[in-house]
């Protein structure tokens, strides 16, 4: 989210350099402040009121708002605006395979898709526990997450905009460990820090290097590395 020092920014903690290890998702903000067309932060607000949602992130409904079924997806009212904004919560952001995909690249691209959903829900104003994201991530990189949305509950901070977009590049299996390369789009994000300052906004487009292994058959998200060269994600996007 915004922030200077390499701290927090929208999906992801803000790297040093070109790269770094980050908790998942979208891209590390600039201190350029952008028209606040979209709700601002509200320093009256109780610093101990919880975000509230008219769908609990746990309820039954699969969260998916597949119109096929009938079944909406959860909503959430997202803390700290001045202005109401309420967002359909995702179980899954779909990642888009690269050609070719096989079944078990598949699951991995799966595992991701559910991974940056439960973290664009952390980025919304959901809690940690209501996300979901422990399904889905190991550490170091659990560790890394869990940090970070307890930095964005004490900053009283969370990103506004659409649903983010990611498209897989390459996946390469080895046994029971697995890496993947993805382009993930933020196109749209803003971030409203809690303090009343001016919200803002950077690069939408990012290289996701993500690292996963295998536990109990299930895919984890154990670590991943923004790259901000983002040349291979060029047009994918328009």
């Amino acid at each position: 989210m915004a922030v200077t020092g390499c701290i927090l920014a929208p999906f992801v903690l803000a790297g040093c350099g070109s790269s770094g290890d980050e908790p998942a998702g979208l891209d590390a903000t600039d201190d350029t402040s952008t028209a606040a067309e979209t709700p601002g932060s509200d320093d009256a607000n109780n610093p101990d009121e919880s975000p509230t949602s008219d769908t609990s992130p746990d309820a039954e409904d699969d969260g998916d708002g597949d119109a096929s079924s009938g079944t909406p997806a959860p909503t959430f009212t997202q803390p700290y605006l001045e202005e109401e904004n309420v967002v359909e919560l995702r179980d899954i952001a779909p990642v888009e395979p690269h050609d070719d995909a096989t079944d078990e690249e598949a699951e991995v691209l799966e595992t991701l898709g559910r991974y940056t959903a439960a973290f664009e829900q952390i980025m919304w104003g959901v809690s940690f526990e209501d996300s979901g994201i422990e399904e889905y991530v190991i550490d170091p990189n659990l560790t890394t997450v869990r940090e970070h949305a307890a930095e964005l509950e004490e900053r009283e901070m969370v990103s506004v905009g659409p649903p983010v977009e990611e498209v897989a590049l390459s996946v390469n299996i080895d046994g029971d460990t697995a890496s993947a390369e993805t382009c993930l789009n933020t196109r749209g994000w803003i971030d409203v820090p809690g303090d009343g300052s001016a919200p803002s906004s950077a690069d939408p487009l990012r290289v996701v290097q993500s690292e996963l292994e295998r536990v109990d058959g299930e895919w984890k998200v154990s670590r991943v590395v923004h790259d901000y060269d983002v040349s291979p994600c060029e047009g994918i996007f328009e």
